[in-house]
């Protein structure tokens, strides 16, 4: 298992900014749920990638721990982090996977596509939108669900 903060380093590693391509905070913590989610899905052993809760917060899906390390960053790009981190090929294969599918996409499009997902929707219940919620997307509600959809396009 890695920490988020790893993962997130492999994140902002693997972007290509010759191109134009940036991550955002937003982003960032959109990439690692999803991340989350699918290396539960498609990994041998079905376990977590990492063990830091993700909260429901009112803009998605977001790893608490690691708010305060980009929260300064706002809506500029994140830069490239002075750390490596050595990942095993499964887990390359889901985050490469992950980069690809997600990784195109801005972070206001990923906000709401986790909101229209019911991890988030579930924890959130009734609350409003604006309203401030750290209760945790359990991470079973996260396999579930991203199994079935997984199943469905089978």
């Amino acid at each position: 298992m890695y920490t988020a903060k790893e993962i997130a380093n492999w994140f902002l590693s693997n972007i290509n900014r010759e191109v134009g391509e940036s991550i955002t905070h937003l982003k960032l913590q959109k990439l690692l749920y999803y991340a989350q989610a699918w290396h539960m899905v498609l990994t041998e052993n079905g376990k977590p990638l990492f063990c830091e809760r993700i909260e429901a917060w009112s803009h998605g899906p977001v790893v608490k721990e690691l708010y305060p390390i980009y929260a300064d960053y706002g809506f500029e790009s994140i830069p490239i982090p002075d750390e490596h981190v050595e990942l095993d090929m499964e887990t390359l294969e889901v985050l490469n996977e992950v980069m690809r599918v997600y990784g195109k996409y801005d972070a206001k499009y990923l906000e709401k596509l986790t909101h229209q997902e019911s991890p988030w929707q579930i924890v959130r219940a009734d609350l409003p939108l604006e309203a401030r919620c750290s209760d945790e997307i359990p991470k079973d509600i996260i396999k579930t669900y991203y199994s079935e959809m997984y199943e469905q396009s089978a």
